[in-house]
């Protein structure tokens, strides 16, 4: 099975978004997220969240102002591994996973919750067939804002496609680009078949390819730094 096939597997298995339709903050001007506050990082998850958040802003897709609550266990997530919940004030997202497709498909509802406009979402429902974006009665597998959601993870994540990847994989970054607005950078730096063929040394392919790998998470807790992009980290009591 095609990597993509198993990460998009995988994404599925993530958790619902919120189902209300009325939280939809449908026509929102667009705007440059504002510094996030993150809560309960290690330093290393630090670094992971500022890289999910880097990938966002350097595909020019803004996010709103966020806070991101780290936790130890999935039951701060409502037994999922991610959670975005959208509130009058400042959105939540809960993570209680390391892995950091998870935190780009949170983002990617926050994305689609804040600036997705009405027009937008009519025209994926048709390039899917479908007929819901969301709401509870629709089983959260069957709702078009996760796959718009699992569509933004997989076209913001750093890693590289082989060319018969990019091939295959081409009609599904064009729906990123039509959702968005802008073009998946996982069009760039695609690599020849045989690279990817055999184990790969992650840090050499991503010398010479100039492909980013995500950072690594590790358990141990650290020093929290705010970077750039986050304004403020908060050590809490971890779930």
């Amino acid at each position: 099975m095609e990597r993509t096939a198993i990460i998009f597997m995988a994404l599925i298995a993530l958790g619902p978004a919120p189902s209300n339709d009325a939280v939809v903050k449908t026509d929102s001007p667009a705007q440059v997220s504002q510094a996030t506050v993150l809560r309960g990082a290690t330093s290393s998850q630090t670094a992971s969240v500022d890289w999910a958040l880097g990938r966002f802003e350097d595909a020019g897709i803004p996010l709103p102002t966020l806070e991101i609550r780290v936790h130890g266990s999935r039951a701060g997530c409502d037994d999922n591994d991610g959670l975005f919940t959208p509130r009058d004030g400042v959105d939540t997202i809960d993570l209680c996973s390391d892995v950091p497709l998870i935190l780009l498909h949170e983002l990617g509802h926050a994305w689609d919750v804040t600036f997705a406009t009405d027009d937008t979402r009519r025209m994926m429902l048709d390039a899917w067939g479908s007929d819901r974006w969301s709401g509870s009665d629709v089983s959260y597998r069957q709702r078009d804002a996760e796959k718009a959601a699992n569509l933004i993870a997989l076209g913001l994540v750093d890693s590289p496609l082989t060319e018969s990847e990019a091939r295959a994989s081409r009609g599904m970054l064009q729906r990123f680009e039509m959702l968005t607005g802008v073009p998946s950078p996982r069009f760039d730096g695609t690599v020849p078949d045989v690279v990817l063929s055999k184990p790969a040394d992650t840090a050499g392919l991503a010398a010479q390819y100039s492909v980013r790998a995500a950072p690594q998470v590790v358990s141990t807790r650290g020093t929290q730094t705010a970077t750039s992009r986050i304004r403020a980290v908060v050590p809490t009591e971890r779930k």
